[in-house]
C-alpha cells in the first residue's frame, strides 16, 4: 500500500510536485500541514497500490469472473452495482491483476473449458477461488487437478460448488450466491 504525497505550489499552472510516498498516516499529517503553512496548499492522495493497479481506498474486492456469458454479466452487474472492481477472464495471461485482495469466480460447466484458468488462479494469491459443480465435479475436478501435479493443499482452495445457497438454474440468483460467499471469505480473510 501507498500513499502519495503531493505538493502544491502557488505558480501560474498549478502542478502537483510528487514528494514522496508513506504509509505512515502521521507522517502524512505532518506533511500536509507543514506544506499548508509553507505554501498554502497541499493533496495527500490515498491510493492501494495492488496488482500494478492504483485503486481507491476502500476499493479491496476484485471479481475475476470466467464462464458462460449470461452468468458472467449477472456477476459483474451486482458485483459492479456494488462497487467492486470486475474482470472478465479470458485466458491465463489476465493474472498479473490478480492479487490478495481478488476472488476468481469460474462459471464453466465444462472441466476442459475451465482448467487453464483454475491452473494459473490456484498460483495466484486470490483469498478466494470459487468453481461451479456439484459435489461429484468438485470430485473430478481434483482428480484431474492431481494428474497434473496439483497438491491437497492448492486443491482445498477451490471453493466448490460456489455460492452461498444451493444450486440454481437462474444467473442472477447464482451471481448473488456467489457475491455472498465472495464477500463472506473476504469478511473472513479480511476481518
Amino acid at each position: 500500500m501507498g500513499r502519495w504525497l503531493l505538493a502544491v505550489h502557488d505558480r501560474p499552472v498549478i502542478t502537483p510536485i510528487r514528494a514522496g510516498v508513506s504509509d505512515d498516516l502521521q507522517e502524512i499529517l505532518a506533511f500536509a500541514v507543514k506544506e499548508a503553512i509553507a505554501e498554502g496548499a497541499a493533496i495527500a492522495t490515498l491510493v492501494e497500490i495492488r496488482g500494478g493497479a492504483a485503486r481507491s481506498l476502500g476499493s479491496h474486492l476484485a471479481i475475476a469472473a470466467s464462464g458462460q456469458t449470461g452468468e458472467v454479466e449477472a456477476v459483474a452487474r451486482i458485483a459492479g452495482a456494488a462497487g467492486h472492481d470486475v474482470s472478465t477472464i479470458k485466458g491465463s495471461s489476465c493474472f498479473e491483476n490478480i492479487d490478495r485482495f481478488s476472488a476468481v469466480t469460474l462459471l464453466h460447466h465444462d472441466l476442459d473449458a475451465e482448467e487453464e484458468i483454475l491452473l494459473a488462479s490456484l498460483k495466484s494469491s486470490a483469498f478466494y477461488i470459487g468453481a461451479l459443480g456439484s459435489t461429484r465435479t468438485q470430485k473430478r475436478r481434483h482428480d484431474r487437478l492431481k494428474r497434473l501435479g496439483i497438491d491437497d493443499e492448492a486443491l482445498n482452495r477451490i471453493k466448490a460448488p460456489i455460492g452461498l445457497f444451493g444450486p440454481t438454474r437462474d444467473a442472477s440468483l447464482l451471481a448473488i450466491s456467489v457475491l455472498a460467499d465472495v464477500s463472506a471469505a473476504r469478511l473472513a480473510a479480511y476481518p
